[in-house]
């Protein structure tokens, strides 16, 4: 009896075992299919950008050129590409219950079109690593618990594909010359300090609304985001933003560095799930 016992126990432990490395294989391959699109977005970049004059932006309206010659420092090569390194906080959940956890992460941004996002989280013992994804028109969310468990596996359906292409468009205040005309972005002044930012060919329509100080420092942006993040779990486009609370400058670009974002910007059920500040940002 003590024998088959054991055999049921070796059996469960290399069934167990074998599950494992099945899902850790799955893990790692999403790891690689992770850093094979990071280069290929490395890969757009331009190796010779010209240097920013602000006579350039003389034309636009009186809110572009007050957040170019305040972002830009003249003579600053138009790099369109970005590395960012963040640390900060993420709320796993909503307002009404969430897990709290720290957050470490690398982001490459070539807005409005590309972006991958790769962050560790931890909370004691529990680490999910993954990455959010944007290429081509088409979104992907990944995650994984300790690099086995699968959390969130979603990827390449129009609700996703329509969510994430809201995400690199509300970041594209790190990346300041990706908002410049000759990029796509058209501006049209909506007040004294806020303008609305579109992007030409872009196919959701998308529009970002910018909320700029005196000096031209970004105070927030917020856009409406295809998003299932309400009671109902039903996609519809809902306002997604947040607020600048820092700024910093790396490489002549002065962009957000201390920021707080989250769903429905604006409204009493705004919830800052992603609490972050950039540690460094290298411009291609």
């Amino acid at each position: 009896m003590l024998h088959i016992t054991l055999v049921i126990i070796a059996i469960l432990i290399l069934g167990v075992v074998a599950v494992a490395a099945i899902y850790h294989a799955r893990y790692r391959a999403q790891r690689g299919d992770t850093a094979e699109i990071w280069a290929q977005i490395e890969a757009m970049a331009d190796h010779n950008p010209l240097g920013f004059d602000p006579e350039s932006v003389s034309d636009l309206p009186e809110i572009a050129q007050r957040y170019f010659n305040h972002a830009i420092a003249p003579g600053t090569p138009l790099a369109k590409t970005v590395d960012l390194d963040m640390s900060g906080i993420f709320h796993l959940g909503d307002a009404a219950a969430h897990k709290t956890f720290t957050m470490e992460a690398r982001q490459i941004l070539a807005p409005p079109w590309a972006c991958v996002w790769a962050p560790t989280f931890k909370s004691g013992l529990m680490t999910i690593t993954g990455a959010d994804k944007y290429v081509d028109g088409q979104g992907s969310t990944r995650f994984w618990m300790q690099g086995l468990i699968p959390l969130v596996q979603v990827a390449n359906n129009q609700d996703v594909n329509h969510s994430a292409a809201m995400r690199p468009m509300i970041e594209t205040a790190w990346s300041p010359a990706s908002l410049l005309p000759e990029n796509g972005a058209v501006w049209a002044q909506t007040g004294p300090d806020t303008a609305e930012i579109r992007f030409v060919d872009d196919p959701y329509n998308m529009a970002v609304t910018i909320s700029l100080s005196a000096n031209g420092a970004v105070r927030s942006m917020v856009g409406m985001r295809w998003s299932d993040a309400n009671p109902e779990k039903t996609y519809r486009l809902q306002p997604f933003g947040g607020r600048v609370l820092a700024e910093k400058t790396f490489g002549g670009y002065t962009i957000p560095s201390q920021l707080e974002v989250g769903n429905h910007f604006g409204t009493d059920d705004f919830f800052a799930f992603f609490m972050a500040t950039i540690n460094n940002a290298e411009f291609r």
